[in-house]
């Protein structure tokens, strides 16, 4: 039986990914995979990193175990154990105690300390989807092919690319070969298996001209790219465009009727639920062509519509929000959101766009670009955006420089003193000396992911990904050797409400009502209030916070956004791009916040630090309108790394049709005004409490975590009653 059958094989379709029925007989066990490529890897030690990349990546795919679950129509499992991620660890550790020792050494203090982390990252990319949907894989290997030969004469980074990347797409067609003859050997005791060896079979020789070959294509590249090359992709690309045209075809040619494609979406997207992916795995649906028409089609309402029926978390849909984008799609998403499927994020077409033309991206890819990750947006096909290289952690830089350069809570010395001993005589002196330390963190931050940078060729090679984007495979230059037309880096800057309303409470306390002098005020933080518990409630209830539309706090926080981006924006990166800014937090904010301590605005040592573009939790008390008004004065073009507002409502405030017309003005108002990118929870608090309490009760309640969606119970206690207070502040 073909069709009807999802709901009687959902159950162990969930599964598939934890509970293997693996082929013993098809290849090698992980445990001998492992070893043989580690073998090759030590073999060709001090040759081509390149091609040897290359040989481990086709060696697994030809000798690995391989399963395809008769139950579904898409194939994609091979027994690899993580060997190139293991063995590129193994390469990174070598790195880190010989030629990145010294560097590392350096800035081991600021790492230490909390305040800033730079890091590599291979984990934010999208391939060229429409590249892979219109070539396939064979047609991949065919543009490599005939671009190595339209080069009279090549350099060895040239040849090896155009080798490496040879290989791994002949390895890639034999993957979907080998997976065809598995089902082809399971079709007589399963029907569904024959439509699925003939979708395999076609792929090894063609570009898909089905939705089912199209989907399938997908499920290969991301077991092809993301687990055997070890680059971590973040989208699956704008699902609604890539795959309308198969399914109008598939609809008008009488292939498939519309219920029996629904049903292949939804073993589409529950496979993806299914893989459990890191932080859910992303696609993004509408936005505006270059005319400024709205591109949405009507499988970008069926892919909603079910997603709505699955009530899963994973995959989450980026929202490319413009004026024109149709009212009643509009209303599909807020009311998914409002019943509590949350897994969606707007982002606003026309300042992404701007803030990708303003880092020197040219309008028309600017256009073309895909959210990666959380709310990253690059040009599709053209750039390598790197989104998560660099961490900064304003409050704690702001303690530090309290403390003269010193971090009180880990006991080291990190940043150059003042010279003023730790005394200044006007806030603007020691406002001065925080964006001193602000420039100091971000250029430490700098200096090791250039330095990691230079080093990922030896690192990350990554043909298959590079052979998706045309200036690589015309150059014969890897991604992240500098291939792609933009090669750009990271550092995302967070705790910005925090780190304002301490800067605010800082200003009132010592300089304006001089309740103490900055000596008292420091020693009362470092005790963490202890015995000012008056003067810590009175700080919090009393003075000016961010997320109200206050002019106090408001001009302090677009003036110290803009100082951070002008500070990386634009700036040479390790591999011939520029740095990107973002200001966003995801759950760093609670594991930095243990790190930090007590801050000047009332906040206690080790609590969670304040979340992307929101309020400290609880501190927008004028109304969530007041709060985009805060939040809609920074210039969002300077941002172009992303960042995101959340939002909390009460579930009795979107209640029928006024309360979705009241979610309606609220996201058109937010983008109206200059807004990046939004995200929405629709909560109650006596429902959380109870979930906390009895969590057997509540095992798919959904919350919008960061840039992903998680169980509600899933959470920790802590991260719960974060959820609680804001839910019952959003009540009022």
């Amino acid at each position: 039986m073909l069709w009807n059958t999802f709901e009687e094989n959902r159950p162990r379709l969930e599964k598939q990914f934890q509970e293997h029925n693996w082929n013993r007989e098809s290849g090698m066990e992980p445990d001998e995979l492992f070893e043989k490529c580690l073998e090759i890897s030590q073999k060709e030690e001090g040759q081509s990193r390149m091609l040897t990349k290359a040989r481990i990546f086709q060696y697994i795919i030809e000798n690995a175990q391989i399963e395809v679950n008769p139950l579904d129509w898409f194939a994609d499992q091979l027994n690899h154990s993580g060997c190139t991620a293991r063995i590129r660890n193994l390469w990174e550790k070598a790195l880190n105690k010989g030629p990145m020792k010294e560097v590392l050494q350096e800035f081991e203090p600021s790492r230490a300390s909390f305040a800033c982390f730079g890091e590599m990252d291979f984990g934010h990319t999208s391939p060229d989807w429409t590249a892979i949907m219109e070539l396939g894989l064979p047609g991949l290997l065919e543009r490599v092919q005939k671009n190595r030969d339209r080069h009279k004469e090549l350099t060895q980074e040239q040849r090896d690319f155009y080798d490496a990347a040879e290989i791994e797409y002949r390895a890639a067609i034999h993957f979907a070969e080998r997976l065809s003859v598995e089902a082809r050997r399971l079709a007589d005791r399963y029907e569904k298996m024959k439509e699925v060896s003939v979708s395999l079979a076609h792929l090894a020789t063609g570009a898909p001209e089905t939705l089912l070959e199209a989907m399938q294509l997908s499920c290969l590249w991301y077991t092809l790219q993301h687990d055997l090359e070890a680059v971590w992709l973040r989208s699956l690309g704008g699902l609604d465009r890539l795959f309308y045209p198969y399914y109008q075809r598939d609809l008008e040619s009488g292939r498939y009727t519309e219920e029996e494609l629904r049903e292949l979406i939804r073993y589409f997207l529950l496979r993806f639920y299914a893989k459990k992916v890191t932080a859910n795995m992303p696609f993004y649906l509408g936005g505006r062509d270059r005319k400024g028409t709205d591109t949405l089609n009507p499988l970008s309402y069926i892919l909603v519509e079910e997603y709505r029926k699955l009530n899963i978390y994973d995959p989450k849909m980026h929202i490319r929000y413009h004026p024109n984008i149709a009212p009643d799609f509009l209303n599909l998403i807020l009311s998914c959101i409002r019943e509590g499927k949350n897994s969606f994020v707007f982002i606003n077409d026309e300042v992404a766009e701007k803030a990708l033309v303003r880092l020197g991206e040219d309008p028309v890819h600017a256009n073309n670009y895909v959210p990666v990750g959380c709310y990253e947006c690059a040009a599709l096909g053209k750039e390598v955006p790197c989104s998560v290289n660099g961490r900064l952690n304003l409050a704690k830089v702001l303690e530090i420089a309290m403390h003269d350069g010193f971090d009180p809570v880990h006991h080291l010395a990190v940043a150059p003193p003042s010279g003023r001993g730790g005394q200044w005589e006007t806030y603007e002196d020691f406002y001065g000396y925080f964006k001193e330390l602000t420039a100091f963190f971000v250029q430490g931050s700098m200096k090791i992911i250039n330095a990691f940078e230079r080093r990922y060729p030896e690192l990350i090679p990554a043909p298959l990904f590079s052979g998706t984007m045309e200036e690589c495979v015309e150059r014969g230059r890897d991604a992240y050797a500098g291939g792609a037309l933009y090669n750009n880096s990271s550092i995302n800057a967070f705790a910005i409400a925090t780190t304002v309303d301490s800067l605010v409470a800082l200003r009132r306390v010592v300089y304006e009502e001089k309740r103490m002098d900055f000596a008292r005020f420091r020693e009362v933080l470092d005790s963490n209030w202890g015995g000012q518990e008056m003067l810590r409630l009175y700080i919090r209830n009393t003075y000016p916070k961010y997320g109200n539309n206050q002019p106090e706090a408001d001009v302090i926080m677009t003036d110290l956004v803009d100082y951070v981006a002008s500070q990386i924006n634009g700036k040479p990166n390790g591999r011939g791009g520029v740095y990107r800014c973002g200001f966003f937090s995801i759950d760093w904010r609670m594991i930095f916040g243990k790190h930090t301590g007590a801050t000047p605005d009332g906040r206690l040592a080790g609590e969670p630090l304040s979340k992307n573009m929101s309020a400290v939790t609880a501190q927008d008390k004028e109304g969530v309108t007041a709060l985009i008004h805060s939040v809609t004065k920074i210039d969002y073009t300077a941002i172009p790394n992303g960042t995101v507002l959340d939002l909390v409502l009460h579930s009795s405030a979107v209640q029928g049709k006024e309360g979705l017309g009241a979610m309606n003005a609220l996201v058109r108002t937010y983008f109206e005004q200059g807004g990046l990118a939004l995200h929405i929870n629709v909560l109650d608090p006596s429902v959380l409490k109870n979930a906390q309490a009895n969590p057997e009760q509540y095992a798919n309640l959904q919350v919008r975590l960061c840039g992903w969606n998680v169980h509600f119970v899933d959470l920790s206690k802590e991260e719960q009653d974060d959820f609680i207070r804001q839910s019952e502040h959003a009540a009022g």
